[in-house]
């Protein structure tokens, strides 16, 4: 099975970890879509999971100097869960209501150790394909790899 095949794979057992799941997102830090599935496949789902991720991150970082890893979030008619996988992806699920939210926050975080590991496989097959020059390799974190500091 190749790696996209195995990270769609990965993304439909998260229905079967929790069946109340309505939809999943998995984003790059672009805020595109990697793999999507039921009412989260959009680019604007995408967007959103990294908007969220980062903006959280950046004000928890203000009042603890901890970043958010995981983040439940209950609106009127669903529960939320974000998980930032890396600094390169996000990982962002929406559950009926009635979901209990730990098994839900289990599901996801689940997930998100195997696909985390997934992408680092790919990532590193890109890099040596490309000769270690293409956005990815680690140096697109580094502000001096694109000629700020």
């Amino acid at each position: 099975m190749s790696g996209v095949d195995s990270i769609r794979a990965a993304l439909a057992r998260l229905q079967d970890d929790c069946p109340e799941i309505l939809g999943s997102v998995l984003a790059t830090s672009e805020g595109l879509i990697l793999a999507a599935s039921g009412d989260l496949a959009s680019d604007a789902a995408a967007a959103t999971a990294v908007h969220l991720g980062e903006e959280a991150d950046r004000c928890l970082k203000r009042l603890s100097g901890d970043g958010c890893e995981v983040m439940l979030i209950w609106g009127e008619s669903d529960v939320w869960c974000l998980s930032q996988l890396s600094a390169r992806s996000a990982l962002m699920a929406r559950a009926g209501a009635d979901c209990r939210a730990g098994a839900l926050r289990l599901a996801v975080e689940r997930l998100g150790r195997e696909l985390a590991h997934e992408l680092a496989r790919l990532g590193a097959a890109t890099d040596a394909m490309a000769g270690g020059e293409a956005i990815g390799n680690g140096n697109d974190r580094d502000p001096a790899y694109y000629g700020s500091a």
